[in-house]
């Protein structure tokens, strides 16, 4: 645990170091040049006002948020910024926003580029993972709803652009650092976050250098339940008739159970560290050239520790010689609600008690450069050349992994609340002496995507028409993922016959074992599992079994290499005339691109354990048209459309040749390299009324016909494989393109700062935003042979925002409320079943003192409705998770020079 005195010391230095380098500071910025018009936004009125400025001026529709002042984002995760723009969801992970859907569709259906260009993902996937960025890097966010030809594919839900600062965009020189203590309320822990942010001009203004820098730590918490998966038995379970399960089914009128697997509670903590740097710096040797390069660097460091204990029902029914009419059974349908075995004569063998204590040491990278040059060639010519790399690495180790084993009896309960599973262990508790140290395992996952980029574009102004401006381009950009699997090796991890327990390796506070602290568990009223929850000494466990001493191998099944090269071209006209006497600007174009793609890994033999290289290439393209127009009605009333022709990319997980090989049926479980994109035809229409310098009331629909989906399934025509250097085709099952169907919706938003009003209520504004998507895609589930039609992956029918704020030009105040209904959050997890998320509403507040022009002092107040995330399989009524990360709490102080 960290010292609250030790941040608060840190804040406390903050305003002798400001003045002191405020005053060098002072010094270096005597001389100014006029380059361009200051940028200067301040306050939440005039960040509304950029942000409502930059919806209105744009050719497309699209949304954004402006930071109120450099280094000031009005949120401290870039993802919890984002929830707040209409269509747009955010999913947590930690008490974090971690990725983002678009008008419902899934994280990994949207595109996030810095400055225009595409970043890669340290997830292994399409999907982008926000909690590695901080906020104060962020100069703007814009949402790119409808596409230009101009813009890179790649993207059915849309485009979130993530926009930083340019030195030379600014008049005056700045220097903006900070500091801020935030108190985790589980943990009781207090956290630290340093920000740094300086852009300064040569005499003149030819050349301009930036650097945001930031530094952050905290320690959080989540309490979990966890129903890990729910087991189908039926007729073609191999135990139907072995373990009389088919004389349970009988004896309750069905024809196939579900059963919770186990239960368990879980405590899970996460010390995190996030640093990030991103130089800037621009050149413009004269008044038709500028040279910018960007670069950026963030590095994410998660110290994450698990402890779970639970009680294995599928330990004690599941296996030769179980009888499961030894166990007293409550069934509400089809589902087991009650499980009770604390009368049964349970064989110590079955080890159904457990306590498993897991350290991950996880870590994400995102880093790249990014050179663009623009030349004006005359007056009505300009030539823009970009190109740069960027990569993302995630590198999650996970070592220990200790499980403790003993055999009790226990109930599950279900009955009177779904949600919570009380469960009675036989005696009331355990002994950490009679927990048994079973296993040490090791679990390794490594994700290297690394991209590069070279592009050209040319615009021309011309007078044909209608046709204002000629644009065209060409874009060469290539992509290579590549994921690694450790496993520890078959047979190694059994330590059992070792004599220890867990009372050897507990954490000691004192002289007695560490033992969780306010467990939120159904409002602190039951205890967890009421039996042993002690957390493990990992640096004991690592003395005992080093890590070098464990035997382990890249899991060849498991892992995989994808390369993309992808070349691509445009031409776009860019229009502003009358139509039907109607003021109206806009484009029109078309994009073209192709894809190679190459997909390798190993064909594992199950039977000789034998490898052989797998390789598959392919080629794909498409011609994507795009129209967007903008009708003036009135000056202050617009009329927007936009239709496209649109496409996402596959995950490399569903497009990796991993899986396994049965050689002697000639049949293959893999990734399926030959999947089409997601291909859609969207529409957009949208009517903005803006009503005051930061006001607006906007409403929209949209339609997006998507022509297939990514589900499970035979794939079409197999897939080829090397056996013995002769390609054979085999049957496989993997990912396949299912049936297309249509997402649709619409949007409302209202903005406005009520600066009409008298006295104090002239501070007040508001920001409401409501979306409602709806989708007739179906994904299919098969449950004792009925189909249940499954939606989309993030798709949530409904979300908003309600954002209430107060200022003026000392104080300022704002609460926010967000709330997205239930989602399909995975399609299939460990245990096959589809995960649920539950409807989830967030209520955060900030407050602002500005104690003179220098310094503001800055409260927030993160989830304080102490909303907890709670995950189900199918219905509601089948629990899966509760997960509560509990409230947030910090004091910043941040100088401006």
């Amino acid at each position: 645990m960290k010292n609250a005195s030790h941040h608060f010391r840190h804040l406390a230095l903050v305003p002798v170091i400001l003045a002191v380098s405020g005053s060098l500071y002072a010094q270096a910025a005597d001389d100014e040049a006029d380059v361009i018009e200051e940028v200067v936004v301040t306050g939440m009125r005039a960040s509304m006002e950029d942000q409502l400025a930059r919806k209105r001026e744009a050719d497309q529709i699209m949304d954004a948020i402006s930071a109120e002042d450099i280094g000031k984002f009005p949120d401290e995760n870039i993802g919890e910024a984002l929830q707040r723009i209409p269509g747009v969801s955010l999913d947590r992970e930690a008490g974090e926003g971690k990725g983002v859907s678009v008008r419902g569709l899934g994280a990994g259906l949207s595109k996030v580029t810095i400055n225009g260009q595409t970043m890669a993902s340290t997830e292994g996937s399409r999907e982008f993972n926000f909690s590695v960025l901080d906020s104060s890097i962020v100069s703007a966010l814009e949402v790119w709803k409808s596409p230009m030809a101009s813009q890179e594919e790649g993207a059915v839900g849309g485009t979130i652009n993530i926009a930083t600062r340019g030195p030379l965009d600014y008049r005056n020189s700045r220097l903006v650092v900070g500091a801020q203590a935030q108190l985790e309320e589980l943990t009781d822990d207090w956290g630290g976050k340093y920000t740094l942010n300086w852009l300064t001009q040569s005499k003149g203004g030819a050349f301009g250098f930036a650097i945001d820098a930031n530094y952050s730590d905290r320690v959080t918490r989540s309490d979990q339940v966890i129903i890990p998966g729910w087991q189908l038995v039926d007729e073609n379970d191999r135990f139907w008739t072995r373990n009389n399960w088919d004389q349970l089914a009988e004896a309750n009128g069905l024809d196939y159970i579900y059963y919770p697997i186990d239960a368990s509670s879980r405590v899970r903590t996460y010390d995190r560290q996030r640093t990030g740097i991103n130089p800037t710096v621009q050149w413009r040797p004269n008044d038709d050239m500028e040279f910018t390069l960007y670069g950026f660097y963030s590095k994410l460091e998660d110290y994450d520790t698990n402890a779970a204990n639970s009680v294995r029902i599928r330990d004690v029914v599941n296996g030769n010689n179980r009888d499961v009419l030894a166990y007293d059974w409550v069934f509400d349908g089809n589902d087991a609600v009650y499980f009770d075995a604390t009368e049964a004569n349970l064989r110590g063998s079955w080890r159904n008690y457990r306590n498993v204590a897991t350290l991950r040491e996880n870590e994400w990278i995102s880093k790249g450069a990014q050179l663009d040059f623009e030349w004006r060639l005359n007056d009505t010519s300009t030539l823009h050349l970009s190109g740069g790399s960027n990569s993302g690495e995630g590198d999650l180790t996970t070592y220990p992994i200790a499980d403790f084993r003993e055999t009790v009896g226990f109930s599950v309960d279900l009955r009177d609340d779904p949600r919570f599973p009380q469960t009675i262990i036989n005696g009331g508790g355990t002994d950490d002496s009679q927990m048994e140290l079973w296993l040490i395992n090791i679990n390794d996952q490594y994700d290297e995507i690394d991209r590069a980029f070279a592009q050209a574009d040319f615009f021309k102004d011309v007078g044909w028409w209608d046709v204002v401006t000629v644009r065209g381009g060409i874009k060469w950009h290539s992509q290579e993922s590549d994921h690694t699997q450790i496993r520890q090796d078959n047979g190694t991890n059994t330590v059992s016959g070792d004599g220890f327990t867990l009372a050897d390796f507990a954490l000691l506070c004192g002289d007695v074992p560490c033992t969780v602290d306010n467990f939120e568990y159904v409002n602190d009223t039951l205890p967890p599992l009421n039996g042993t929850f002690t957390f493990v000494d990992f640096g004991l466990v690592s003395d005992v079994y080093p890590r070098d001493s464990r035997s382990s191998s890249v899991a060849l099944d498991e892992s995989y290499n994808v390369e993309e090269d992808t070349f691509a071209a445009y031409i776009q006209l860019d229009l502003e005339g009358d139509m039907f006497n109607i003021p109206y600007r806009g484009n029109v174009g078309v994009r073209w691109y192709n894809t190679d793609l190459t997909s390798s890994g190993v064909a594992v033999n199950e039977d000789t354990g034998e490898v052989t290289p797998q390789v598959v290439d392919r080629s794909y393209g498409d011609v994507l048209p795009s129209l967007n127009l903008v009708f003036v009605l009135q000056e202050d009333l617009l009329l927007r459309f936009g239709g496209a022709k649109v496409i996402a990319r596959p995950d490399q997980d569903d497009l990796g040749l991993a899986g396994r090989y049965n050689y002697i049926d000639q049949e293959a479980r893999v990734g399926n390299p030959y999947l089409d994109p997601f291909r859609a035809w969207q529409t957009d229409l949208s009517l903005e009324w803006y009503f005051g310098d930061a006001a607006m009331l906007q409403g929209g629909v949209f339609y997006k016909d998507i022509d297939s989906f990514i589900s499970n399934g035979q794939i079409p025509g197999g897939v080829p494989v090397n056996n013995g250097g002769v390609i054979e085709i085999w049957d496989a099952i993997g990912p396949i393109n299912g049936d297309g169907g249509t997402v649709k919706g619409f949007e409302v938003s209202w903005q406005q700062a009520f600066t009409n009003l008298p006295g104090f209520l002239g501070g007040l504004g508001t920001q409401i935003n409501y979306t409602y998507t709806d989708s007739d895609v179906s994904i299919p589930y098969i449950e004792g042979g009925l189909e249940y039609s499954m939606p989309l992956e993030g798709l949530s029918e409904s979300s908003y925002n309600l954002v209430v704020f107060w200022e003026n030009d000392v104080f300022s105040a704002r609460m926010a409320y967000n709330y997205r209904d239930s989602f399909l959050s995975n399609r299939s997890n460990t245990q096959g079943n589809p995960v649920f998320t539950d409807g989830y509403g967030q209520l955060d507040a900030s407050a602002n003192w500005n104690i003179n022009k220098t310094f503001t002092l800055s409260l927030n107040a993160i989830n304080l409705n102490n909303e907890a995330r709670y995950q189900y399989f199918l219905t509601p009524d089948r629990m899966l998770a509760h997960r509560a990360s509990g409230r947030r709490f910090s004091i910043a102080l941040r100088a401006r020079f």
